[in-house]
């Protein structure tokens, strides 16, 4: 499924799309070090 999506997207899409992908990330760990915090 990545494999087709990458062939697809053109330079700068894929970085925008890494990028979103990057901060949920980040995001989920923020999310998760706060639910430890409880």
């Amino acid at each position: 499924m990545w494999e087709i999506a990458n062939s697809e997207i053109s330079g700068d899409h894929h970085i925008l799309i890494r990028h979103k992908v990057n901060s949920l990330l980040r995001l989920g760990d923020v999310c998760h070090k706060n639910a430890n915090n409880l």
